[in-house]
C-alpha cells in the first residue's frame, strides 16, 4: 500500500514538475523571440544603430519598447508594434530613476518591481509596479514627459 502511494506520489510530482518546465520554456522562447524580432525591426525602421534596452508594455496595445542610440550618439526611445511605431530623443522624457523616486515618495515602505515605458493612444506614460507594505500591487502611470500622476490602481487580493 505504501508503495503504491510512493510511486504515485512520485509521478504525480514528476508530472507538475514537467508542465511547470515545458510552460516556463514557452514563456523564455517568446521572450527570446520578442527581443530578436525588436532588434531586427528596429535596426530597419528607424534610426537606432546601438540598443541598450529593450521591454515590453502591455496597455490596451502591446509595444515593444526600446532605448538606444542612433549614429549621432542621441539616445532614443522608440515604442512599436505590428500598426504603429513613435520614436523620440529620450531626453524629451522624464529620467527612469527620477521616476522610481517619484514612486518611492509616494509610496513609503513600497518595493518598485518594474519600471517600463508605455504608449496609450498618443499619451507617452511611465508604468511603475510597485508592491506596498501591505503586500499589494499597485499600478501608477506618471506623464513621460512631465511626471505628472495620470493614474493609480492597486490589486487588493484577498488574504486566504
Amino acid at each position: 500500500m505504501w508503495k503504491r502511494i510512493l510511486i504515485i506520489s512520485v509521478c504525480v510530482v514528476v508530472i507538475v514538475g514537467l508542465g511547470i518546465y515545458f510552460l516556463l520554456e514557452g514563456l523564455l522562447t517568446e521572450r527570446r523571440a520578442m527581443v530578436a524580432d525588436s532588434q531586427s525591426y528596429i535596426v530597419q525602421k528607424t534610426t537606432i544603430t546601438q540598443i541598450d534596452y529593450i521591454d515590453e508594455y502591455r496597455g490596451k496595445e502591446t509595444y515593444a519598447v526600446v532605448i538606444g542610440k542612433d549614429d549621432k550618439g542621441t539616445s532614443l526611445i522608440s515604442w512599436f508594434n505590428d500598426k504603429k511605431t513613435v520614436t523620440e530623443e529620450l531626453h524629451n522624457g522624464i529620467p527612469h530613476e527620477e521616476i522610481n523616486q517619484k514612486a518611492l515618495k509616494e509610496y513609503p515602505g513600497a518595493v518598485v518591481k518594474r519600471i517600463v515605458p508605455g504608449l496609450e493612444g498618443e499619451q507617452k506614460l511611465w508604468e511603475v509596479t510597485l508592491l506596498d507594505k501591505d503586500k499589494r500591487y499597485n499600478y501608477v502611470y506618471y506623464d513621460f514627459t512631465t511626471g505628472t500622476l495620470l493614474r493609480a490602481y492597486t490589486l487588493n487580493i484577498p488574504k486566504a
